[in-house]
């Protein structure tokens, strides 16, 4: 069983060189790994409909990302979901959350906008980068009334987002990847995106009791009417 009416977009930024006293992410190609094989073999998203799945070792310019978007969901049908993963650095600049591409920043409010051109009936957003939180939905959506978006960032405005100490996958996209394939919140052969942020909080929760130091909060904000819902038996 396959989701075909679901688009996928994933970007692991991994190469940061272009910045003063920025680290690279060595990691980040872990990351875009895990929720490809959450996306695939959780949600049941057909490989076809993700794009930007190896981008040259990490390294996206934010030309590169913004036409690569506007060319792949060129297609798209007032039916269908589109799903935002980001993994990489982040920051607030002058009160405003931002997306850290190989090139430079790219506030996350453009990209939202990006996507809300876009005549598609969902949109979710995965945001797996440091104070990811910093964000306010009600300003996104006010267009047509059956469409909406949800955004699930890893971190709270004040937070970093980090790796697991013993494995080399962040600490979100493991939690995200784990609640893709938790069976046991499959209802009726349907698996829901509450489940999932259900499943991804409870998760961030169990971990902050045992590595307290660097705590992690997801955040989940949505002006959805209906849920979003993947086929998954």
């Amino acid at each position: 069983m396959l989701n075909k009416n679901v688009k996928a977009i994933v970007v692991g930024i991994g190469d940061y060189s272009s910045y003063e006293n920025v680290p690279d992410l060595p990691y980040s190609g872990y990351d875009v790994l895990a929720i490809l094989h959450g996306l695939i073999n959780g949600l049941h998203i057909d490989g076809m409909n993700i794009w930007g799945k190896t981008r040259n070792s990490g390294t996206m310019t934010k030309e590169s990302f913004l036409e690569g978007v506007k060319l792949f969901l060129s297609d798209t049908t007032p039916a269908d979901t589109v799903i935002f993963y980001f993994t990489g650095h982040g920051a607030t600049i002058d009160g405003r959350h931002c997306l850290a591409f190989s090139d430079g920043y790219l506030e996350t409010q453009s990209v939202i906008d990006l996507f809300e051109q876009m005549h598609v009936r969902k949109r979710l957003l995965l945001l797996d980068c440091c104070m990811s939180g910093n964000f306010q939905i009600e300003k996104w959506t006010d267009s047509l009334a059956d469409e909406g978006t949800a955004v699930l960032a890893s971190s709270q405005p004040y937070e970093l987002a980090g790796y697991d100490k013993d494995v080399t996958v962040s600490k979100f996209t493991l939690f995200l990847c784990v609640a893709m394939l938790n069976t046991n919140h499959i209802e009726n052969g349907r698996l829901s995106l509450y489940w999932i942020s259900c499943d991804v909080a409870y998760q961030a929760e169990q971990y902050n009791k045992t590595d307290p130091g660097i705590p992690q909060h997801p955040v989940l904000k949505s002006n959805l009417k209906e849920d979003i819902i993947f086929e998954v038996r």
